[in-house]
């Protein structure tokens, strides 16, 4: 019988921004920052839409969640390569209770919101300084 990955319960242990943490991108969890996969200096979003958490790449237009981000990183297709994609979060989330936590800011159940942000009516969390940059809303243009 094959084993089955339960990918709602790698969510739970090991969401969107404490897995950026352990794959090296900490500084990359936050509501609004540089992208980490572009060098012009657009803007990279992360955040929670309906419980679940979502990064948004402003320079490459792509909008995705833990699943998204590991296929990117290890330069899978997240639909056809997808039990490779679960895989590695399983092997990620089992070695982080084995002695890699992380320390500081960002480890396990510390995400919040960078300084100065504030929810808005949908309760995203924005800096001041993106309205001006980001006049559109992405979760509704892109069917979230």
């Amino acid at each position: 019988m094959k084993k089955t990955i339960d990918i709602t319960s790698l969510r739970q242990k090991c969401p969107l921004p404490n897995l950026l943490q352990l794959v090296g991108l900490g500084e990359y969890a936050k509501s609004s920052c540089e992208s980490p996969f572009c060098q012009n200096h657009k803007l990279w979003h992360v955040f929670q839409y309906q419980g679940r958490w979502i990064y948004k790449d402003i320079c490459t237009g792509e909008l995705g969640d833990e699943i998204g981000l590991l296929a990117r990183l290890n330069k899978l297709n997240p639909h056809d390569d997808l039990a490779a994609v679960l895989k590695i979060y399983q092997n990620i989330v089992s070695s982080k209770g084995k002695g890699s936590k992380s320390k500081g800011k960002g480890t396990a159940g510390s995400y919040s919101p960078t300084p100065n942000t504030k929810p808005n009516a949908t309760g995203f969390h924005y800096h001041p300084a993106d309205a001006e940059r980001c006049r559109w809303n992405w979760p509704v243009m892109n069917g979230i």
